[in-house]
């Protein structure tokens, strides 16, 4: 009779917390009001223009608290015709035209939902298909992205030679011309020339073993032939002979208009969303305040038969501060790596008062990387160490390309032109979990670079480089961030690096499978490391090759309680040849692994370090050299 009774009660009480549930969800919803696109004469599946129809819907929302506009499901177009011209990307200066058009553009909005209900959004020639800037709790949801006419090409290997190789092109989905023997493909609005290239094998869509950027050669040295419409011959002298059937991407643009970019927003969640294209990168934030991606997959278009997604990066996080979280993630096929957390250096062109500076970025023309009241530090490029900081007061684009910021206060002796500014106030907390990071994209893995807590756990890695890149850049990107808290956790690696360092020069894509090389390059063993406080712990490594960790000026650096498994689905190659390779680092800690006895020893070399900057726990097998 007690038992009974005790179901009973935990019956009433699972009852009572379903009704309450159910009150509550019913409370949000009425909080929220629902309009349609329906409502202002947009209709799916007509391959109309969506642009104006949105635009009118988007004004409609703002006269509306905690409005949701509402997509019933189907295929809606968009074209550039009538967007809003919109900067969101510093002004690179591959980019010949900055204001991009954008199929939706939300600015300045509070508490808006765009729910696409399940429906397609479907772009057409060079625009940018969601932009968000100056807006509080925007939600993104529900909708696949994609471009009618992407701007990469797809080829099949059919035939190969030393002097020839045949592919064959669908020209529906591939449009192209030959002409004065040049293969160009077309577009809606735009003639590329075939030219940059990355391999993808023919049963897994991976890129392939050993092969990187123009792995057949410069396309601009080939002459092309068509044999019959769709098969092509391109003469030349072949580097590399793929397999037959193999897939060959063309890049006809590189890292042109944004998928999804945010600006200047707080508190931005991006959930139930695939991007399958976009011209650059797929989400980009600048200058964002709390972002959260939750199933957000920028994923091939595999009912297509297509081996690519993004002319760029998967997604892209640039000068943002609170909580980055990427969450149940799936990215295949971009051109660039599958996550890049970074800050940015400007470097001081000159000192034009007793508070003031020019300050430019050496890749980029003008733009806002400085806003009143942010916090800066002075870098000593020499040494890449911060020397002290100053608050904004002000800040001026110049038409030269130079920022002018005025700080509050007199700033110290030390300073001199050529010294680097970093923006402190702008610096994240990083969250990637529970995410898949495939061996289906060009290049490397995560990449991170912030002075805030970051950890990375519980993701499964098959790279075709590096599967985590931490770097901090005054050479080449400039990009900011020395690391002060990072953890690498419960992750599984498995061969990762196919594609990794076989020379050691600098456009391979890494070193080992975890890689820490900031630019700068210790010259003594009494240097002040750039990162500090690295975890890496709790992972298993399942690697055809040695290296492991490539890291280069950090102070406490961990590698514990690892599991370290040799496999034979790929023969070694790796410049690296020891499993830690180790530069001008302090602190450094080995021990509590598990090696299998096929991997073997496991090896360190130091540089620039005593030895009294290495621990070695418990681990029997390592070999010190």
């Amino acid at each position: 009779m007690i038992q009974f009774r005790s179901i009973i009660n935990k019956n009433l009480v699972l009852q009572m917390i379903t009704l309450v549930a159910f009150l509550l969800a019913s409370n949000a919803m009425s909080a929220r009001q629902i309009l349609s696109v329906e409502d202002f004469g947009l209709l799916p599946n007509t391959r109309e223009n969506a642009v104006p129809y949105v635009k009118k819907a988007i004004e409609a929302c703002r006269e509306v608290e905690n409005a949701v506009l509402f997509f019933p499901e189907g295929r809606y177009d968009f074209w550039p015709d009538g967007c809003e011209r919109v900067q969101f990307l510093p002004k690179f200066a591959r980019v010949k035209e900055p204001n991009a058009p954008i199929g939706i553009f939300i600015d300045n909005m509070d508490n808006l939902t765009i729910d696409g209900n399940g429906s397609e959004f479907i772009y057409h020639g060079n625009m940018m298909s969601i932009g968000v800037q100056n807006s509080r709790n925007t939600i993104l949801k529900n909708f696949t992205i994609d471009w009618d006419r992407p701007f990469i090409s797809q080829a099949t290997v059919e035939a190969v030679t030393d002097k020839y190789i045949d592919i064959r092109v669908d020209a529906c989905e591939y449009p192209y011309v030959i002409e004065d023997e040049v293969l160009y493909f077309t577009g809606e609005g735009w003639k590329s020339q075939a030219a940059h290239h990355c391999l993808f094998d023919k049963d897994r869509m991976e890129i392939v073993y050993r092969t990187r950027d123009f792995a057949l050669g410069e396309m601009g040295d080939f002459k092309a032939i068509e044999h019959e419409p769709g098969k092509i011959r391109l003469s030349g002298d072949i580097i590399y002979k793929p397999e037959i059937g193999t897939y060959i991407a063309f890049y006809n643009v590189r890292q042109y208009y944004l998928g999804i970019g945010l600006k200047r927003n707080q508190n931005t969640t991006i959930e139930d969303i695939t991007i399958h294209h976009a011209p650059g990168v797929g989400v980009y934030t600048f200058f964002c305040d709390g972002v959260t991606l939750r199933r957000t997959n920028i994923s091939v278009n595999e009912a297509k038969g297509r081996v690519f997604s993004t002319l760029a990066d998967a997604t892209y996080f640039v000068n943002n501060k609170g909580l980055l979280t990427i969450e149940d993630c799936h990215h295949t096929g971009q051109t660039d790596d599958w996550a890049n957390f970074r800050g940015t250096y400007t470097l001081v062109e000159k000192i034009t008062g007793k508070n003031a500076v020019y300050s430019k970025h050496k890749r980029d023309s003008a733009d806002e990387y400085y806003y009143a009241g942010d916090v800066v530090s002075l870098v000593d490029t020499s040494k890449m160490q911060r020397r002290g900081s100053r608050v904004v007061e002000s800040v001026t684009l110049l038409e030269s390309g130079n920022t002018e910021i005025v700080f509050t206060e007199p700033l110290p002796d030390y300073l001199e032109e050529g010294f680097a500014l970093e923006n402190m106030t702008w610096t994240p907390e990083v969250v990637v979990r529970n995410c898949t990071i495939p061996k289906r994209n060009r290049a490397r893995g995560i990449l991170i670079s912030t002075p805030k807590k970051s950890i990375i756990e519980n993701n499964y890695f098959r790279t075709a480089g590096t599967a985590i890149l931490v770097e901090g850049d005054l050479d080449v990107w400039f990009e900011a961030g020395s690391i002060g808290d990072l953890v690498i956790r419960n992750n599984v690696f498995e061969n990762c690096l196919t594609s990794g360092s076989s020379g050691g020069t600098q456009w391979e894509w890494g070193e080992a499978v975890i890689t820490i090389t900031p630019s700068h390059k210790p010259g003594s063993a009494d240097e002040k490391p750039y990162h500090q406080n690295i975890i890496i712990e709790n992972n298993t490594i399942n690697t055809f090759d040695v290296p492991l960790v490539r890291a280069r000026s950090v102070e406490n650096l961990q590698f514990i309680n690892n599991e370290i498994n040799r496999t034979y689905d790929y023969e070694p190659f790796a410049w690296q040849k020891t499993s830690f390779l180790l530069d001008g680092c302090r602190d450094v800690m080995i021990g509590g692994n598990t090696i299998s006895e096929q991997y073997g020893v496991l090896s360190i070399k130091t540089d620039h370090m005593k030895k009294s900057d290495v621990t070695i726990l418990e681990d029997p097998f390592i070999d010190h050299l």
